[in-house]
């Protein structure tokens, strides 16, 4: 914060209160249930309309985010600057922001200096990165393989995971046509359904395999 203007960094449910230039009061109230839903809504609060900034955080993935006041939406691109929107004006009691952070899947691949990652990608949704579990998914989380399922992906909400949103996605995983330790056969490709939850939140349901980096075909 400065004596005109206020910098949101992060978002969530909360309620931040400001004095600007030593007399003006202002109040930001959040609602959203980031990072869950990309939905956020700021209502600015203050005694007498008054002149300031406010600057929104967008974060780099966001690439299709929207911003309105008061209904009446903004072209980011004239108004973003260094990864904040930076929004200057007459502020009046009962404005509203609507901030809209896309949260679609996303494949993200290391450098390829990065050795033990070659082949191989990890999956975030908005800020958060997901991983593979056992507790959802079948022993042997080395033998799947992520082809184009992202495009196909659903979201489901994990009740005993406070409620936390899953990822779901068609893959293919690798099975061995015999018992053999090796072999010249090529693998068979079985088609199933994965099961992706926040990497935060793994091991808090049983213990078992956990994944992030998941190998991709090509």
């Amino acid at each position: 914060m400065a004596d005109t203007e206020i910098a949101v960094h992060l978002y969530g449910e909360s309620t931040a209160r400001f004095t600007l230039a030593g007399e003006r009061h202002v109040t930001l109230r959040q609602q959203s249930d980031y990072p869950w839903n990309g939905e956020i809504a700021i209502a600015v609060e203050m005694d007498t309309p008054s002149s300031f900034a406010i600057s929104l955080r967008i974060p780099a993935w966001a690439k299709d985010a929207t911003l309105a006041i008061n209904g009446n939406e903004l072209k980011l691109a004239d108004i973003t600057m260094d990864g904040y929107a930076r929004i200057e004006r007459e502020w009046a009691p009962g404005d509203a922001i609507a901030l809209t952070l896309p949260l679609m899947p996303r494949a993200v691949r290391a450098n390829t200096k990065v050795r033990q990652d070659a082949g191989r990608v990890a999956v975030m949704r908005g800020p958060l990165v997901y991983c593979l579990e056992g507790a959802d998914n079948a022993p042997g989380l080395n033998s799947v393989l992520l082809a184009d399922g992202l495009g196909k992906a659903e979201t489901a909400v994990i009740p005993d995971l406070r409620q936390a949103i899953a990822i779901d996605l068609p893959a293919l995983r690798e099975t061995s046509r015999s018992d053999e330790l090796y072999t010249t056969e090529s693998p068979a490709l079985v088609e199933e359904r994965l099961r992706m939850v926040p990497y935060h939140l793994w091991d808090n349901r049983a213990p078992g395999e956990m994944l992030v980096w998941v190998r991709e075909s090509r």
